[in-house]
């Protein structure tokens, strides 16, 4: 791994949100994945009223599609769309109705999706959209589909215990990018030559924690799971996962630590364990960013090339913990994660880097 890090203090601007201290907080920071960034600011979706007036189907009862249509205007909570192999060539968004809908059998294409609360999605293909494609409310489940060629395919930030599970995801920006949302489920999923498979990320420097990311399979992306946590995503469990000829680290796992906003530093209670790395890190990508510190701003540029990298500031890694993983045939480091808790039984061979392992000890 290569590391360029500068610590400045930073002045904020007028128009940010204050914290609860009455003092003006930093903005979120997105970290660049080449030329991509993606923070919730503005969203490309149609508004409800552009969609009306292009004539839109309006679902207010179980509909059943007879072919194409342009967008969809959900107006009943409980409904199920079938949208019976066909194509929706724009967005389905909830009206004054949309929480507890069933959406399934068919495409989305140059759209979005947005609804309420306890959401299923299954058996769809979701393709070729711009910024935040998906968006659920809390209790929500995405099974069986494939995601391809969108920007953020499946954005987590407006609900929470929302599940992803046995879905396929193909060349996004960044296939699942959980922003704020607690209790993510990600279980047995392909994510396969995306940008970001998973990206963790406490993009308003709450959230995003109790995440699980377990059974996956991580093939050909440039990072496969990027944990970004400024000063919460907390509790976010790895596991069983296999990591497989990933551009940059299969893991990358980047903490700040900031006592203007709690006492602790983020990305507490982490847990990595019995992941299979597996010749990641021959073509890594840089990332830079900014993160919090005690009065000040930590300007960081990373160039993740091992199995697992962990980099943290200000002794902020101790909340992360590396157990019974295993590393094989990666460019640099099998596992590169100074000031973590070793929790022993790992393994690796064949690295790059005689080494193998810093930072915990690798049989």
């Amino acid at each position: 791994m290569v590391l360029i890090a500068v610590t400045a203090a930073v002045s904020y601007g007028c128009g940010e949100t204050p914290n609860t201290e009455g003092e003006a907080s930093p903005p979120a920071v997105s970290p660049a994945i080449g030329a991509l960034e993606f923070t919730h600011g503005t969203n490309a979706a149609k508004s409800a009223a552009e969609l009306a007036a292009s004539e839109c189907l309006v679902a207010d009862e179980d509909t059943v599609l007879a072919s194409d249509v342009d967008c969809i205007l959900v107006d009943a909570d409980g409904i199920t769309i079938d949208l019976n192999r066909f194509t929706v060539h724009g967005a389905i968004l909830g009206m004054s109705g949309w929480n507890d809908v069933q959406v399934t059998n068919g495409a989305v294409s140059n759209g979005a999706i947005i609804l309420g609360a306890r959401t299923v999605l299954s058996r769809l293909t979701v393709r070729d959209s711009d910024d935040f494609v998906v968006q659920l409310g809390f209790d929500s489940v995405i099974s069986r589909s494939l995601f391809e060629r969108n920007d953020v395919a499946v954005d987590l930030f407006w609900g929470n215990r929302i599940e992803v599970r046995e879905c396929r995801f193909v060349e996004n920006s960044i296939a699942i990018n959980i922003a704020s949302d607690n209790d993510s489920r990600v279980i047995g999923n392909r994510f396969e030559g995306n940008g970001v498979g998973v990206r963790v990320f406490d993009e308003d420097f709450v959230g995003s924690s109790g995440s699980r990311i377990v059974r996956n399979l991580f093939r050909d992306n440039d990072l496969g799971v990027y944990v970004l946590a400024q000063d919460e995503a907390n509790d976010t469990e790895i596991s069983w996962n296999l990591f497989r000829s990933n551009s940059s680290s299969g893991i990358t796992v980047i903490l700040g630590c900031s006592t203007d906003f709690s006492p602790l530093c983020g990305g507490r209670d982490t847990m990595i364990e019995k992941n299979l790395l597996l010749r990641n890190g021959d073509d890594p990508r840089t990332l830079t960013g900014g993160l919090p510190l005690p009065d000040d701003w930590q300007e960081y540029e990373v160039t993740p090339d091992d199995g697992l990298t962990v980099f943290a500031v200000d002794g902020a890694a101790d909340g992360v913990t590396a157990s019974r993983n295993v590393a094989i045939r990666n460019a640099d480091l099998g596992i590169e994660a100074e000031g973590i808790v070793d929790g022993g039984a790992n393994r690796a061979a064949k690295n790059g880097n005689p080494l193998e392992c810093v930072g915990v000890s690798c049989s």
